[in-house]
């Protein structure tokens, strides 16, 4: 099936690559940065289940998302096509346990 990128896919990738460029290098340690940030809010949150700690997962879980995204545009693919191949991949794992990708 084919899948072209949505509009908010577009929006975001089109801002990304102006502010931030398109070294996928550079946005791998930005999203492992990010990522960090998202592991401190989940245990955060975990320990401390307020408001606050919620919305701090939520800024780091949009920050990671945001850089996914970027990546996803660098290399010329799109989140629909990424998410069926992966869905069949698990679906695949389940049915045929010698499945290898």
């Amino acid at each position: 099936m084919k899948h072209c990128r949505t509009i908010l896919e577009a929006k975001v990738q089109d801002f990304s690559a102006l502010k931030y460029g398109t070294n996928p290098l550079e946005r791998m340690e930005k999203l492992l940065e990010e990522v960090s940030e998202l592991d401190e809010a989940v245990i955060a949150y975990q320990k401390s289940p307020t408001k606050k700690n919620f919305e701090k997962f939520k800024d780091e879980l949009g920050d990671s998302l945001f850089v996914l995204i970027s990546l996803v545009g660098i290399y010329g693919t799109n989140i629909g096509e990424l998410m069926e191949n992966t869905m069949y991949k698990i679906k695949m794992r389940e049915t045929d346990k010698n499945y290898k990708r």
